[in-house]
Parts: structure tokens; sequence; C-alpha cells
């Protein structure tokens, strides 16, 4: 056996640069350390808030996601599109990091009005009143502001290949909120509530978005870049191709828990939010996609390279499914053991959350491989149709008011859309030039 794994380490150190390697190291490592402390603070939180309070919690969760999606709307496609091109060009660089925070400001206040109302909806129809309603819609803004310019200079450093600068900002974000949540629970159980928690989100994203823009200013120094009109309009032409995507996309993310927040009950609201905690498990796998893999795919001008990556890639996937699905089959009880005697009965719905999971990371990872290249062919006819083929067959034969029916739906809407990425994939891998550029 330990000449087996011997042979692995050789094998893997002989396909990838020395530099490649390093950095994998770094990020997973730091991933490791952030995966420990997100688990923690989910587990204190799923045990020790009421089913009701965790439910709401549930629904506030999903509608930050949808803020940060909507507020991507394309923009982040464009931003590293261009980034790749210049990242070494201090002064073009800081001037697309000014042009993109100023569209992204626009961004941010349009994807608000569109899921703040909605989380407005989903809150009044879960008896919430009024007052507490508009705390958790400001609590809501407060967290997308600095988390979409945490986006933008977070990329901007991964393509100067600055990673550890990026993996602190999330263990530092990480760490204020578990000191935090630990020292309510200990010292004032009693003040353990979503109020609280939202609190301490906001203020550890904002202590996490001054350190990351410190870094930020340190790497390019202070050029006094102006907003740049070219790269403006390739910006907005990204944003004018993506929008409707975008925010379809949002939805469509979230689709499970909202659909559960209108006609489901406040148990099987919290029963969904609770299991899919687990899939913290695969953030290590998705930051060495989004901080390693996509820039260094996009940096990549050498089609025999990429195809490389690609394959590599898709070994080791497809290892991680079988071999995680097998654990989750084998151990259900023992994890949902950790989750607390009101989650124990959920073993088939547990196995449909990892599964969901995985379909996401592959997805998040063949659409990184696309956003660094600007390979996005197909997406803009066919990615909105195909989920509402899927969503509409879902609705037709599923039972949406229970977990598992939520599950169903959104597996069958990540399977289309995980389709029409590696149709991407191959239609940009296929007409690659040796400059980079895609043969129309």
């Amino acid at each position: 056996m330990t000449d087996f794994f011997h042979l692995t380490n050789s094998r893997i150190k002989s396909l990838l640069p020395k530099p490649l390697v390093k950095a994998i190291g770094q990020v997973f490592s730091a991933q490791i350390l952030f995966q420990i402390m997100g688990l923690v603070i989910s587990l204190v939180l799923v045990r020790n808030l009421p089913k009701s309070e965790y439910a709401l919690y549930t629904v506030l969760m999903a509608v930050s996601g949808m803020l940060s999606i909507i507020s991507n709307s394309g923009i982040m496609i464009g931003f590293k599109k261009i980034g790749s091109q210049i990242w070494d060009d201090s002064i073009a660089f800081s001037e697309l990091i000014k042009t993109t925070l100023s569209l992204r400001k626009y961004l941010i206040i349009f994807s608000f009005l569109i899921a703040g109302s909605y989380a407005g909806l989903i809150l009044h129809r879960q008896e919430v009143p009024i007052g507490e309603n508009i705390f958790f819609l400001c609590s809501l803004l407060f967290m997308a502001i600095p988390s979409a310019n945490i986006g933008i200079i977070r990329d901007a450093l991964l393509l100067q290949k600055k990673i550890a600068a990026v993996q602190w900002t999330s263990i530092i974000n990480q760490s204020i909120r578990l000191i935090a949540v630990i020292t309510v629970l200990l010292l004032f159980k009693e003040y353990l509530t979503i109020k609280t928690v939202l609190v301490i989100t906001v203020i550890a994203l904002t202590s996490s978005y001054f350190y990351i823009k410190k870094v930020q200013i340190e790497s390019l120094g202070k050029p006094s870049p102006i907003i740049n009109l070219e790269q403006k309009a390739t910006l907005v032409k990204y944003i004018k191709l993506n929008w409707h995507n975008s925010l379809f996309f949002a939805f469509r993310d979230q689709i499970a828990i909202l659909i559960l927040g209108f006609f489901g009950s406040t148990g099987g609201l919290a029963d969904l939010g609770a299991i899919t905690r687990f899939g913290l498990v695969f953030l290590s796998i998705n930051a060495l996609a989004t901080n390693i893999l996509g820039p260094s795919f996009g940096r990549c001008s050498e089609k025999n390279k990429l195809i490389k990556m690609i394959s590599i890639t898709f070994f080791g996937y497809t290892i991680l499914f079988f071999v995680t699905l097998l654990i989750v089959y084998l151990f259900s009880d023992e994890l949902l053991w950790l989750l607390g005697p009101k989650y124990s009965n959920l073993n088939f719905e547990l196995l449909l959350v990892f599964t969901l999971s995985l379909l996401m990371l592959a997805v998040e990872i063949v659409n990184t491989l696309n956003n660094s290249k600007g390979w996005i062919k197909f997406s803009p006819y066919f990615e909105i149709p195909l989920n509402i083929l899927a969503i509409t067959c879902g609705i037709l034969f599923l039972d949406l008011t229970t977990v598992s029916g939520g599950l169903y739906l959104t597996i069958f809407s990540f399977a289309s859309i995980l389709i029409l990425y590696l149709f991407n994939l191959w239609y940009g891998l296929k007409s690659f030039n040796v400059d980079g550029r895609i043969n129309e």
C-alpha cells in the first residue's frame, strides 16, 4: 500500500509543474482549516437553534447566494477574460479593477431589488413580523456589498498568483465568525439567535474586505487608476450577454429552498437546510478549481496542455464521485448523528444531498474552466430553456412539498446545465487558436 501511494505521488508530481503543486498544497491546507471552521459553525447552529429559526436562517443564506450570483451577471466573466491578458500590467490591471467596481455597485442594487423582494415575500409567508423582516433584508444588503467587492479583488489577486492572501481572507472571515459564535454560545447562550449570527457575519465580511483591499493596494501600488472606457465596454457586453442567465441561475440554484419556503413546512425547510450543510465538505475541492485550476487554465495558451489539464481533472472527479457516494451510503447514520436527534431520519435525503453536491461541484469546475477563457458559446441561447424544461418536468412529476422532491428537482436542473457547459468546453477547446482566440 505504501508503494502504491508513493508511486501515485510521484506520478502526480511528474504531471504537474512544481509551482502548481506548491499552490495546490497552499490552497488545500488552508481550505481544510476553513472547512473545519465552517462545519463547526454549522453544527453549532443546527444543534442549538430551534427548527423554526434555522428554517429562516436557511432562507436568508439562500437569498444571500442569490445576491452573489445576480450581482455577478456576467461581469466576472469579462473581468477574468480581460484580466488574464493584462494581469502583469499594474496600470491596466488597476484600471480594470476600478472599472469593474464602478459597474458592480449598480449590479448590487439591481440584485437586491430582485432577491430582496423575493426574500421579503418568503419571510412574510413564514409569518415573520415586519420589523424583523426589515432587519433581515438590511443585513442581507450589508453582507452583499463587501462580499461582492471581495469577489473582484480575490479574482484579481488569483490572476497575480497571490494565493496565500486569498486564503487568509477566507480564514479571517471564518475565524471571526467561529470565535464570535462560540463565545456567544458559551457565555450568552440565550442571545444565540439569527439576528446575532447575521450581525457577526456582517462584521466578519467587512473585516475580510478591509484586509484583502489592503493586500491589493500593496500588490499594485498606487497608480491612481481611471475608469477605462474600452474595458468598460467589454464588461458591459458580457453583462448584457449574461444578465438574464445570471438572474435565472440565481433562482435555479436555490429552487428547492425557495419552493419549500412557499409551499412546504417550516420543519421541511429546516431539514433541507441542515443536511445541505454537508456540502461544506466540497469547499476545498471547489477552492482548488476556483483558485488554482481556473487561473492556470486561463493563462495557458497551449492546446495540448489544456487537454491535459481537463483529462486530469475528469479522472480525479470520477474517483471522488463514486468513493464519496459509497461512504455516505455506508455511514449515513453516523453523519446524521452530527446534526442531532431532530434530523435523524433523513438517510435517503442525505444521499440525495451528496449526489446534488457532487453534481454542483462538476458544474462549478466546468464553468470555472469556461469562464477563465470566455467560452460561453451556447449558454446565452440554451441555458434558460434547458433549465425551464427540467424544472417544468419536475413540477409535473414530483411532490415539491417534500425535501426529496425539492432535491430531485434541483438535481434534474443541474444535470441539464452540466451537459450544456460540457458543450461549451468542447466547442471552446475545438476552436482554440494558438493565440488563444476562438474561431467563430
